[in-house]
């Protein structure tokens, strides 16, 4: 049975703030350096909700904007007469984009635009238009899936060979992975998954069965393994969880 999502936005829970946190601290300095380039810039927010939850809390695509305005102030306050780089923040949603409109209004014109559909049907278009609109494009993608299925690890690989700079800020739940990667190798989840999951905001607990697909989502099999560590005891759900983020991070770094 799917989740009902309906109350997601309703209030903003703990993880959400700290996610949305660590981008911002991550956005300031990222915007400060890639301004100072006179590249174009292109921001995709690959899963963008509602940008701000139904109790003021701003969402991901507002604090994005807030980061950005601080770093373009810090810029003409060191460069006056300085042109600023063009900037284009694309925001992608398929369940809340009527909202997402009305939640980015009062935005600087052609700053935004709100893509109302599917990450998977989009995001290859959207970047294609940047390659082709723009010379020498800085790309950076933040994704915050719904679920880890759309996931797949060879879409990213192709980024670097198309621009400038190509940054990713991916949160994947990491858990939530070997939590179905143990169902996919039929190895029974130890811990108790209330206790687990307890803290964790899921709008989607993707269930899967699939070793292909999980195979796809890490970008190799090398998750196999670790899962095998788990069964055999050696190892509990947060080591596991731990070496499983180590080498899926790794996965990026060649």
């Amino acid at each position: 049975m799917a989740k009902d999502n309906r109350n997601f936005f309703k209030e903003k829970k703990i993880w959400s703030k700290v996610k949305d946190e660590l981008l911002g601290c991550y956005l300031v300095p990222y915007f400060n350096k890639i301004l100072s380039m006179h590249n174009p810039i292109f921001y995709v927010d690959c899963f963008a909700g509602k940008g701000k939850f139904d109790d003021g809390e701003n969402g991901s695509p507002l604090t994005a904007l807030e980061s950005l305005g601080r770093s373009i102030s810090q810029y003409r306050s060191a460069r006056p007469n300085g042109n600023l780089p063009s900037v284009q923040m694309k925001f992608i949603e398929l369940n809340h984009a009527d909202s997402l409109k009305v939640n980015l209004a009062g935005q600087p014109i052609g700053r935004c635009e709100v893509v109302d559909g599917k990450f998977e049907d989009n995001i290859i278009p959207l970047l294609q238009s940047a390659t082709t609109s723009h010379r020498n494009p800085n790309v950076f993608l933040y994704v915050d899936p719904y679920g880890i299925k759309v996931l797949n690890a060879a879409f990213f690989d192709a980024l670097t060979d198309k621009f400038t700079t190509a940054e990713l800020l991916i949160n994947l739940n990491s858990f939530g992975f070997i939590r179905e990667a143990c169902r996919a190798m039929k190895v029974a989840f130890r811990e108790r998954e209330d206790e687990i999951f307890c803290d964790l905001d899921e709008y989607d607990s993707s269930i899967m069965d699939s070793i292909d697909e999980l195979n796809e989502i890490a970008g190799g099999n090398y998750w196999q393994q670790i899962v095998r560590d788990y069964d055999g005891g050696s190892i509990d759900c947060y080591q596991a969880e731990k070496e499983f983020a180590q080498k899926y991070k790794l996965r990026f770094h060649h």
